[in-house]
């Protein structure tokens, strides 16, 4: 049974990280117009952050903006990548204890301040990217 509930446990973190992290299909992950979040393009400097909201037609930028937007949002899947696993991992780690007779709280405090930790660095990073 407790198999069942890791298992279940861990397709709903996937589920819902995939969809945090994907952006909802708003033309690049932003948080709909550019205002931040975790999203490619939050409020880029030149000009992409009107971009970043819904009915942006990529087709009618220029080619150098649009190999801008394609080089930014290649570099912020690299830190995607870089982040996602161990993000995931310690979001487990924190079921699996929720799991437990008797839940460490502390152990599971610890585990969501460096969830946090590793979002910011992610999201600090991206900002990076993008400005």
């Amino acid at each position: 049974m407790k198999k069942l509930l890791v298992l279940l446990g861990a397709l709903a973190i996937i589920s819902t990280t995939s969809l945090a992290w994907g952006g909802y299909g708003n033309n690049g992950g932003g948080r709909g117009t550019g205002c931040g979040g975790f999203g490619f393009f939050s409020g880029m400097r030149n000009g992409w952050h009107h971009m970043t909201g819904r009915g942006y037609d990529y087709s009618q930028a220029t080619p150098e903006d649009q190999r801008a937007y394609i080089d930014a949002r290649e570099r912020n899947l690299e830190v995607y990548n870089k982040y996602s696993v161990e993000i995931s991992q310690k979001q487990l780690d924190v079921e699996r204890e929720l799991l437990e007779e008797k839940p460490d709280w502390k152990k599971i405090g610890k585990l969501n301040e460096e969830i946090a930790r590793l979002q910011a660095q992610a999201r600090t990073e991206q900002m990076k990217n993008n400005y």
